[in-house]
């Protein structure tokens, strides 16, 4: 069923050589990976073409199909499991399958998405540990970049939600995330699978316009499409030219912070305590966008909360940095902030620990 012998080589090849760039293979050849396969058309693409790209023999070697049922939909995510072993087995490659709690599943709202996104996440990074594997490769589309992009938009984001899903992310010590297929829509895939003749399955839920991801795909996007034929092109060159943007003003924010940092960064671990302090010299003189991506820097150094962190904390932040508005005040996750002459120093204080009974 594998064989590409049936299909239209000029499609299949193009898409091989889309995934190539995105994701030169000489970065991963020989390595082993850990493939996330729903039994959508999207998973399923992505498979028959890491295939293609390496080959049977050494996709065998290299590949391990990896499932997770949440077991959310009775019957149907049993088979959605089948389908997916099956065709693992198909080309002689491994599967792992993982399993939701079935305790925790009956008492779950169906509609928590993040909830079950970090059930899936952490379910793939114990399994590439397990069997040694270096990456994680998801069939995020095109389609799902725009999506997303849209979604953070009308929830309110700064210039770094704007960029959008990330190709390569940082899963954990020694492994990535990775997503060759950004740059592919998802009806390209689907024909691809249509000349290949292999099928795949749709999960009913996709349909469901009550989860925010399934209104946008399938009302809002069409009618910006009705109206503004190619949109979903120009957002996603939107995305990726936002995320250029980005990668410039965090390489800048490195160099700043790196400049500026008065004091090597404190932690002490039995009592929490940490302290940074940044000199205040070259702030006129900096943008407040290099100046909020060295603030979430340090933040994400110290694994201090950031979601309750909005625009209006980070450019206080910059006023501050400035001289301007209060000297010393707190920030949530109780990070304190205190300016003194041409110094911003922020500090989480101690964990407060209950006296002995």
């Amino acid at each position: 069923m594998f064989s590409p012998s049936d299909c239209n080589d000029n499609l299949l090849g193009r898409l091989a050589e889309t995934v190539r760039t995105a994701w030169p293979t000489g970065s991963w050849e020989g390595v082993p990976l850990l493939v996330a396969v729903s039994g959508g058309a999207d998973s399923v693409a992505l498979l028959r073409l890491l295939v293609h790209l390496l080959g049977e023999a050494q996709a065998q070697r290299l590949l391990t199909v990896a499932h997770m049922d949440h077991g959310l939909r009775g019957r149907d995510s049993q088979q959605d499991a089948q389908f997916v072993a099956d065709l693992a087995a198909d080309v002689g490659l491994r599967f792992v399958l993982g399993n939701a709690d079935s305790q925790s599943t009956a008492t779950r709202a169906p509609t928590d998405e993040a909830r079950l996104r970090h059930q899936r996440y952490a379910f793939l990074v114990r399994e590439s540990y397990r069997l040694g594997a270096r990456y994680v490769v998801t069939g995020h589309t095109r389609d799902d970049q725009v999506e997303t992009f849209l979604q953070r938009l009308f929830r309110g984001t700064g210039p770094a939600g704007m960029t959008g899903i990330p190709p390569f992310r940082e899963l954990c010590t020694d492994l990535v995330l990775v997503r060759p297929l950004l740059e592919i829509d998802r009806q390209h895939l689907r024909d691809l699978l249509t000349e290949l003749r292999q099928p795949w399955q749709e999960d009913c839920s996709n349909v469901s316009t009550r989860y925010d991801r399934n209104w946008v795909r399938h009302e809002l996007l069409p009618l910006l499409e009705a109206r503004y034929p190619g949109v979903s092109q120009r957002l996603a060159t939107t995305v990726a030219q936002q995320r250029n943007v980005m990668q410039h003003v965090d390489q800048t924010a490195r160099r700043w912070l790196q400049a500026n940092l008065l004091q090597p960064s404190q932690s002490n671990s039995q009592t929490n305590h940490q302290s940074v302090e940044v000199s205040l010299q070259q702030t006129d003189a900096t943008d407040d966008a290099v100046l909020v991506a060295v603030w979430q820097s340090i933040w994400k150094q110290f694994g201090w909360p950031q979601q309750a962190m909005h625009q209006r904390h980070w450019h206080g932040l910059c006023q501050s940095a400035r001289g301007k508005g209060p000297a010393t005040y707190d920030l949530p996750g109780a990070i304190h902030v205190q300016r003194s002459a041409m110094v911003l120093t922020l500090t989480k204080p101690p964990t407060k620990t209950a006296p002995a009974g």
